[in-house]
């Protein structure tokens, strides 16, 4: 697996600006806030994901960012999502739990990671990751992402995760209150009435139809009266 000093190789090799700054290390999104301060750009949360049918996911998206994993599946088309374990992370990305980051798809030649790009990080200017290791940060413009992960043969699956139904957070410290389980049933017990009044309706139609009996919408009588300027703008000419 690739180190730090070969991610800076590969970006020089392919012309790709970078600036670095190394830090204390930070281990979760928050750790550090003063210091990233001093850094331009945006900030990055970086999940390792795993699903139900044992396909890889990275997601990267602003740090702030709340993503709900129970609606992630259907955005992306996978099955039901977990976090990946530590030993599966280092085989797939060559990082460890803290280091997770985009610049980690070097190490994913074979392509098994799928990639997940929050769409406000892609038009973010410049942008902020881990170069593999968690004690420092390294700066690429939008256009220097772009050209690494051309270069890497990725194309990113952009989620827009502000203006969708994934604006959820990423873990609910709280169950779901008895309200919404109130509110959910009243819409499971009006969509079960609709169904029964809709097949009511369809089934004596249908009787009606089979039978030869008309259906007799001549006896719909109109009660309400136009008044004489009405009446003389729908005269035909």
């Amino acid at each position: 697996m690739l180190k730090p000093a070969d991610l800076f190789a590969y970006l020089d090799a392919y012309a790709i600006a970078h600036s670095t700054l190394e830090h204390p290390a930070v281990f979760k999104v928050g750790e550090g806030d003063a210091m990233m301060a001093a850094l331009p750009g945006a900030h990055t949360k970086n999940l390792f994901l795993k699903d139900a049918k044992g396909a890889l996911w990275l997601v990267s998206a602003l740090d702030h960012t709340r993503i709900d994993l129970k609606a992630l599946p259907g955005a992306i088309g996978s099955a039901r999502l977990s976090f990946g374990g530590p030993q599966t992370l280092m085989d797939a990305l060559g990082v460890t739990p803290g280091s997770v980051t985009a610049f980690a798809l070097i190490n994913d030649p074979d392509r098994h990671v799928g990639f997940v790009l929050d769409a406000a990080l892609a038009t973010a200017e410049p942008v902020n990751f881990h170069p593999l290791i968690n004690t420092a940060t390294t700066t690429v413009s939008q256009a220097g992402l772009r050209k690494f992960l051309a270069v890497l043969g990725v194309s990113p699956l952009i989620i827009d995760f502000a203006a969708s139904a994934l604006a959820f957070t990423l873990e609910r410290k709280h169950p779901a209150s008895k309200g919404d389980a109130w509110l959910l049933f009243h819409i499971w017990i009006q969509r079960f009435t609709y169904r029964q009044v809709f097949s009511i309706v369809l089934f004596k139609t249908m009787k009606r139809a089979i039978d030869g009996k008309p259906f007799a919408w001549d006896k719909l009588d109109r009660t309400a009266t136009m008044s004489r300027e009405t009446e003389k703008l729908t005269e035909v000419h």
